[in-house]
């Protein structure tokens, strides 16, 4: 024992002689004491005083390590262990680069400042001349982050870069700089890499403080400066390579934040082994799948997807990644979207996701959404919710995705239904829950109103059958209701194996190449069950088949025994309450058995009727003042008028079709409304407000202020802009800016930022934003303040930004049938990424300088053009065909009794057409602007159909925003419906309404316009077609 002592001493000793070799001394600490403890010294104070030797560094090192600095470690691991137990990704969502939020972490302010005090105690109360110091401080700096109070956690890392530099005798080393001992430049401090120096001593803190100074810069929104911090590190040939992992990290989460998303995938491939576990590992690995699917690298987005699928602990990311792997394989035509929806669909079959099947369903559905097949995924969300287990969240998006499908559907009831499901403290985004709350209380009045309307309806019919049938329908309808509701209130309690006829269980022991059962999953390799892990899964699914949802109580088959006779007492009341509108109509047909409800007498008819008309009238308003679905709204006034011409509330009907149709830019239908108001009713209440907004309307314009700044504005527009900065200077002369518009305030800015005149762009939206704050611009103009601050930053990125696209093989034409021109048209629209600006010349339709390759398609068979589609990339694609300059007509059908024709131009309601927009001496420069707007507002409400968008110039005057083909007339006039009323609040505001109108127009009646460029001409065909529509 005394012999093993004293080797343990010797040891002991001949290691502390070691670290006072490597003591790194450190700076002294100012301190202001209260009065009473003035005279009081902290170990800190005596450090120059004292002699440090061997025992009273092992002591000092032993008690700021033990004592403080493992528990403030141990402290700060908690809180981000906690933190990170709290997280939920959202894997439809491209996923944090960490696996906690700040946010959540900085909640325990308590616990950050035991720590902080604690790392302030350790290095005051102990001797500065420890190893311990810098690690302290460095728990310090991390504390600061984690509570986000990033200023002083970068003070901190700056101290430990500035106090625990490398020194010789005392004095700082000049970093960086040729003075150093070494030729090379570096910043980092010197590590010893060796085994024994591994084992004896910790790793300096100092090096790890310049790569948490770069996440402070990130937080700090200064990537500048995090870059360069970054670019020093990475090149500097004495970093440790302990951290590389870390260094990889961090610049990988600086790439991430400026949304480089390859760059960001590659450094964090090499940042892989610095993940904490394997879960952690997992999920790095679908997120790199995540950035290189951003990056378009689809097949190496397949590879990481596959990888976190395999590594994964989690089945939720094991599935998320799986689907994430199918969609990311091939492109989006229809061919391969139908080919992943079969593998997604396959997949839902499968065991080993038994329990994940409502988030497979979720994803079938979107996928069917993309193809346009809104029963298939009506159906698969249904399953979705049917299939789900315990993830609420998932309940809540299927039951969103369902509302949102069925009010585009303009189902009302289902999407009220639907929309009541959803529980709003399980969505994730912030929109999602504005646009549940915004409809929610709308479509309760609607569904109540329809149901209203559905039940009068039928009791009205009913009335109106002689007595002796409509007492067997009513008997008859009983029966089938009483039934029904028999069936559903007794199957929770008949034994589901009875039910479906299952057979018995599979064996738990198979024979060797025999099978596992009926139910339970083939084995043809003799597993016990809990090795075989296809039985295992399907263990849950066959149990609940064979016995039910069995409830986790003791004597479950008594107590569903009682149940039972319980609900057989209160039966009465459970067919009352049964759910939809079956429960409604055996509550009617119950009472109309005494002719109680059903209107028999002239009284209760007009009382029937008159809730109709109240509920039809309030369906109305509602869709024109809560939703603005004004095309809705004129359906509701249209009804109730052509059912009751005469109704009390026909004034207000007339007066809202006028505001609807004016709201949806139909003047000539707008003007009817009015006139059939003032003709029924001459002294209507609205005539006198009528008269007063015109007559204001009237002398506005007649202002000499307002006409000269709408001069201004139309010089602007028509691209004079020397001659519009003369006159607006003029007109600021005589009336100051009280006659500004937002409309001529934001083009002006869009000419100077062309001009590269920021200050001036910035200094006119600024004036948008505190002159017109609720005006729709004001929210754009702040993004753009935004943006033009940014310029250079962004300018600079983009210029340095490297990007290579591979050669295409142009040297075969594409051919295709004019026959099959329709069809081609159709094609194009589906497959087409996006539409660069097109113009027309004499012989056909080519790309201009926005389109790198121009694709002309000319006289080619369908099937030609679909199979070497493939080899185009992914450029625009506009479908003309060079007719004129070929001399190959287009066939026209036999059966031209519906196509109409005036001296040029014909119309067949069978050829595609495209969504027009006609601009009135409009310059370039608003052109593309509107062209970009248009943009924005397809990629948002026509996310699932990719409708190209092109400019096209006729004359001097004219130009053609096309939108489109469109396969039919009525989807182009359909897309025209929609897009009027939201283009002058939210897609082209600052665009006046008289520089453009609206048209459509078929690809032979474009290149007639364009060749003869008879404008009128063609206005007059549409005017033959469609009176009064454009």
């Amino acid at each position: 024992m005394k012999i093993a002592f004293e080797y343990l001493l010797a040891l002991c000793t001949s290691l502390l002689l070691v670290c006072g070799v490597q003591a790194q001394p450190g700076s002294s600490v100012d301190l202001t004491k209260p009065p009473k403890y003035e005279k009081r010294m902290f170990a800190s104070e005596k450090t120059g005083a004292t002699h440090f030797r061997a025992f009273r560094h092992f002591y000092q090192n032993t008690i700021t390590h033990y004592n403080y600095f493992y528990n403030a470690n141990n402290r700060l691991n908690g809180i981000i262990d906690r933190a990170k137990q709290n997280f939920r990704d959202d894997y439809t969502q491209l996923l944090p680069f960490y696996n906690y939020s700040l946010d959540v972490a900085s909640t325990e302010r308590r616990e950050l400042d035991t720590i902080i005090y604690k790392c302030v105690a350790g290095i005051v109360l102990h001797d500065l001349r420890t190893d311990w110091v810098d690690n302290m401080y460095m728990i310090m700096g991390k504390a600061y982050f984690i509570r986000k109070d990033f200023d002083s956690s970068l003070r901190v890392f700056k101290y430990i870069n500035y106090a625990f530099a490398p020194k010789d005798d005392g004095y700082d080393l000049p970093i960086g700089s040729n003075y150093n001992q070494d030729t090379v430049f570096s910043v980092a401090t010197r590590e010893n890499g060796s085994l024994v120096h591994k084992f004896i001593n910790h790793s300096p803190s100092r090096n790890e403080a310049l790569l948490w100074m770069v996440r402070d810069y990130i937080e700090m929104n200064k990537p500048t400066q995090a870059a360069g911090v970054l670019e020093i590190l990475r090149n500097d040939p004495f970093f440790p390579k302990r951290l590389q992992g870390a260094t990889h990290e961090t610049t990988a989460y600086w790439y991430y934040t400026q949304h480089v998303y390859d760059s960001a995938a590659y450094h964090l491939i090499r940042a892989l082994d610095n993940a904490a576990t394997v879960q952690e590992k997992a999920r790095w690995e679908f997120l790199i799948g995540q950035l290189y699917q951003l990056g378009k690298h689809d097949s190496l987005a397949v590879h990481y997807y596959d990888r976190a699928a395999s590594h994964t602990l989690d089945p939720i990311l094991e599935v998320y990644a799986t689907l994430n792997s199918i969609r990311a394989q091939g492109g989006e035509s229809d061919e391969l979207l139908q080919q992943k929806l079969n593998k997604l669909l396959k997949l839902a079959k499968r065991d080993k996701f038994a329990f994940q099947q409502d988030i497979i369903y979720y994803a079938v559905a979107k996928v069917a959404l993309q193809l346009k097949q809104n029963d298939l995924a009506e159906e698969c969300l249904l399953k979705s919710v049917k299939n789900s287990t315990n993830n609420l969240i998932q309940r809540s998006a299927s039951f969103l995705l369902l509302g949102d499908v069925s009010y585009d559907r303009k189902k009302y009831i289902n999407a009220h239904n639907y929309y009541d499901s959803v529980d709003e403290r399980s969505l994730l985004h912030a929109d999602e829950l504005e646009r549940l709350q915004a409809r929610k209380p709308s479509l309760k009045i609607i569904a109540a109103n329809v149901q209203t309307i559905n039940m009068q309806d039928s009791l009205l019919r009913l009335a109106a059958m002689p007595p002796a049938e409509r007492e067997a329908f009513i008997k008859k309808a009983m029966r089938e209701l009483a039934k029904k509701q028999a069936r559903s209130a007794d199957s929770a309690y008949v034994n589901p194996a009875l039910r479906n006829n299952q057979t018995a269980a599979g064996d738990m022991f198979p024979a060797s190449g025999g099978n596992a059962g009926n139910s339970g999953g083939g084995s043809s390799t003799g597993d016990w069950y809990f090795n075989n892990n296809a039985l295992k899964s399907g263990g849950y699914t066959e149990f609940r088949g064979k016995w039910g949802n069995r409830p986790n109580v003791d004597n479950w088959a008594r107590k569903a025994a009682m149940d039972k006779v319980a609900a057989n007492k209160v039966k009465e009341n459970e067919l009352e309450a049964a759910s939809g509108k079956d429960s409604a109509a055996l509550k009617n047909m119950v009472a109309s058995s005494g002719n109680g409800d059903i209107p028999l007498t002239p009284a209760q008819q007009e009382a029937s009727n008159q809730q109709i008309m109240k509920a039809l009238f309030g369906n109305g308003q509602t869709f024109q003042y809560q939703l603005q679905d004004y095309p809705s709204a004129i359906d509701a006034y249209l009804e109730l008028l052509r059912r009751y011409p005469n109704c009390p509330m026909k004034e207000d009907a007339l007066f809202s079709l006028y505001y609807c149709y004016k709201h949806t830019d139909r003047i000539a239908q707008a003007d009817s409304a009015i006139n059939a108001l003032n003709r029924e009713i001459p002294d209507n209440k609205y005539k006198r407000q009528l008269s007063q907004h015109e007559a204001v309307a009237e002398s506005s314009e007649k202002n000499p202020a307002t006409q000269a700044y709408q001069h201004v504005y139309d010089l602007f527009l028509e691209g004079q802009f020397a001659t519009a900065e003369q006159e607006e200077r003029k007109a600021d002369s005589i009336y100051g800016k009280n006659y500004w518009s937002p409309q001529l305030l934001y083009i002006e800015s869009v000419y100077y930022i062309k001009q590269r005149e920021d200050s001036t762009a910035i200094s006119k939206l600024t004036n948008i934003t505190k002159l017109y704050p609720k005006n729709p611009l004001a929210e754009k103009a702040t993004i753009m303040i935004d943006v033009l601050k940014r310029r250079k930053e962004i300018e600079s990125y983009l210029t340095n930004l490297q990007v290579t696209r591979e050669e295409e093989d142009m040297s075969h034409p594409i051919l295709a049938d004019s026959s099959d021109l329709n069809a081609a048209a159709l094609a194009a629209r589906r497959r087409a990424d996006s539409l660069a600006s097109a113009k027309l010349n004499g012989k056909g339709i080519q790309f201009d300088a926005y389109a790198p390759h121009a694709i002309i398609v000319d006289s080619a068979s369908i099937s030609t053009y679909s199979k070497e589609r493939k080899s185009l990339g992914k450029d625009s694609l506009l479908i003309g065909n060079n007719i004129s300059n070929r001399g190959i007509g287009i066939d026209v059908r036999k059966d031209t009794s519906h196509v109409v024709t005036n001296n040029l131009f014909s119309y067949n309601p069978d050829d595609p057409q495209y969504a027009a927009l006609i601009l009135d001496k409009v310059d370039p420069v608003y052109q593309t602007e509107a062209r970009n707007a248009f943009n924005r507002y397809n990629s948002g409400a026509y996310s699932n159909e990719k409708i190209p968008v092109g400019l096209l110039r006729l004359d001097d005057r004219y130009s053609l925003l096309l939108l489109g083909p469109f396969e039919k007339p009525f989807l182009a006039l359909d897309y025209i419906d929609k897009a009027k009323p939201l283009a002058q609040i939210r897609i082209i505001p600052w665009l006046t309404v008289k520089k453009y109108s609206y048209a459509i127009i078929s690809q032979q009646n474009l290149e007639k316009l364009n060749q003869s460029k008879d404008m009128d001409g063609y206005r007059e065909l549409l005017q033959q077609v469609f009176p009064g529509r454009f």
